[in-house]
């Protein structure tokens, strides 16, 4: 019905998968081409077949048909005994063998038979040895063909022993009439004699006696001849048979030798039958009878582990895993997931709008809130709202409800230079002495413009200090007076300029 065409290499290892499904017969056929390096095989005058283990452990070994010797071409029928069981077939080889024994194992073919929803119905699964079959209808033809040649040659033997025994029947009846001829012509005698009296009467008896004798004699000389000749006969025609035997004996398109035992002398071989010597292990375990093989045999773990918890993963026939495991046991984010709305099925750009950074920097900055930077750019135009620059060249100061310079918002004030006035003036004083030199007291007054009115009393003299404080300067007293000033000063702190800007909407 269908068929697949696959490649394999006899010198690299390659991985050809085909499917099919339990219970299927003569559905699938398999197309291999094989290969020597890197040209087709050449399979002329060969015998293809393939060889494989089923996995309840049955062994299949069919022939496959040849579509192109020279190409390498060959058929291989997916039969209902391969189909038989739901599994994968990992130990399928192609044998091709030679009429001198030779044998070539080509390996790579994997056959995944799916279980079929009325795996109830499928036929039972056993060993299938088409291969060996075709051999034992061979043998059968040769023995048939070694019977034939037996027959015709007991065939000529009848005929040379018939002929033999008409021509001793033939011989024995001429000597037979001469013999009674003679016993007559004796016999007339006897009567003749009988005539003649009592003497001759005796004589004739005698005589008779005598030759009757010597025909029984010669009679039995003749019969003792017939049965040595038919003997001699019989010994001739047994060795024209054996020499007949023999020619053919263990001859090329002849007959087989037997022992004593009845064996054939030539035993053909386990590669001549296109089989393997009972002495041949299959991962250490003789072929001597029925072996069952265990996935621990192959190192390997069982098909029925497959897909199951602590066993293995399967793979389908695209080499993918069967059950693929989801993006989050692998520690990977799925595709359908999405960030700021774009899924993630490959590489993304999100831009300002994507995540929002707009509203986020709005909402950290409401109006009235300045934002400092060193990028002229106005902030409306990366973030939206509106901006004015603010407070250039001057130095923000936190606002003081109780200090006037500074007790509300955007209040400017200060200078970046200051000038220096400086004034001194000079009064007379007046002074009374009062006691001797020891109780002096004097009294001195004198004041400046720029500091009030002071007064100092007492000298070091005095025991006691006393102290009047002049409610007024004097007006009699001379005084004077000097005013002076300093050029501008700068009073700028150290700084550092940026952008402020001011967000107003």
């Amino acid at each position: 019905m269908t068929s697949k065409k696959v490649c394999l290499n006899v010198w690299r290892n390659a991985h050809a998968v085909v499917t099919a499904v339990q219970g299927e017969i003569a559905a699938r056929w398999i197309e291999v081409s094989l290969y020597d390096h890197d040209k087709r095989l050449d399979i002329s005058e060969k015998t293809a077949a393939i060889y494989m283990t089923k996995p309840d452990k049955t062994i299949v070994y069919n022939t496959c048909e040849i579509l192109d010797a020279k190409n390498g071409l060959i058929s291989v029928e997916l039969t209902s005994q391969m189909s038989a069981v739901a599994g994968t077939i990992c130990d399928c080889e192609i044998h091709i063998i030679d009429k001198n024994g030779s044998l070539l194992k080509i390996l790579g073919l994997t056959i995944i038979i799916d279980r079929s929803l009325e795996d109830d119905k499928a036929i039972e699964s056993s060993n299938e040895f088409t291969l060996l079959l075709k051999a034992l209808k061979e043998a059968d033809g040769l023995i048939d063909t070694v019977t034939e040649v037996l027959n015709e040659k007991l065939n000529e033997f009848d005929d040379a022993f018939d002929a033999l025994s008409q021509q001793m029947q033939s011989q024995m009846k001429d000597w037979l009439a001469v013999k009674d001829e003679e016993i007559l012509h004796k016999m007339q005698s006897v009567d003749d004699w009988l005539d003649n009296g009592d003497e001759q009467l005796q004589q004739a008896v005698t005589e008779a006696q005598t030759a009757v004798q010597a025909a029984v004699s010669q009679a039995n000389t003749a019969a003792d001849r017939a049965n040595q000749a038919v003997e001699q006969m019989a010994q001739v025609a047994g060795e024209l048979v054996e020499e007949a035997i023999f020619e053919q004996k263990n001859q090329p398109n002849g007959i087989a030798g037997l022992d004593s035992s009845g064996k054939l002398q030539q035993m053909p071989t386990a590669n001549d039958i296109g089989a393997v010597s009972v002495g041949t292990t299959i991962n250490g375990k003789a072929l001597s009878g029925n072996i069952t093989l265990m996935a621990q045999d192959v190192s390997a773990i069982a098909s029925s582990e497959r897909n199951q918890a602590n066993g293995v993963a399967g793979l389908n026939e695209s080499g993918k895993l069967i059950q693929m495991p989801t993006a989050e046991e692998v520690g990977a984010v799925p595709t359908n997931q999405t960030i700021n709305g774009k899924a993630l099925t490959g590489n993304i750009t999100l831009t300002v709008e994507d995540i929002g950074t707009s509203a986020i920097f709005l909402a950290s900055h409401p109006v009235g809130s300045l934002f400092e930077t060193t990028v002229s750019t106005n902030p409306g135009a990366l973030y939206g709202g509106t901006w004015a620059a603010w407070g250039g060249g001057r130095v923000p100061v936190g606002v003081n409800t109780a200090d006037n310079d500074f007790n509300t918002v955007e209040k400017t004030g200060g200078k970046k230079t200051e000038r220096h006035e400086f004034k001194i003036g000079y009064k007379g004083y007046y002074g009374t002495a009062v006691g001797s030199d020891d109780n002096m007291i004097q009294a001195y007054k004198y004041s400046t413009s720029s500091y009030g009115t002071y007064a100092y009393e007492g000298s070091a003299q005095a025991g006691v200090n006393a102290g009047i404080q002049a409610s007024a300067n004097t007006r009699d007293v001379a005084q004077a007076s000097s005013t002076g000033d300093t050029s501008e000063t700068g009073i700028v702190q150290p700084y550092i300029t940026c952008y402020i800007w001011k967000r107003t909407t």
